[in-house]
């Protein structure tokens, strides 16, 4: 029973460790969109786009 209760212990945290990953890595996209967004509003007001 503890062999059972072992390996069901390591797969919740490799499971909790792979979402910490996505999390992750969802913060960092969000945050090069943003920045990326940001860059690209500069370019359009500095050419005088409207669109």
């Amino acid at each position: 029973m503890t062999t059972v209760t072992s390996l069901l212990a390591v797969a919740g945290v490799a499971a909790a460790a792979w979402h910490l990953v996505r999390a992750a890595f969802r913060f960092l996209r969000a945050g090069a969109t943003g920045i990326w967004a940001d860059e690209m509003g500069r370019t359009h007001a500095r050419r005088g786009d409207l669109t």
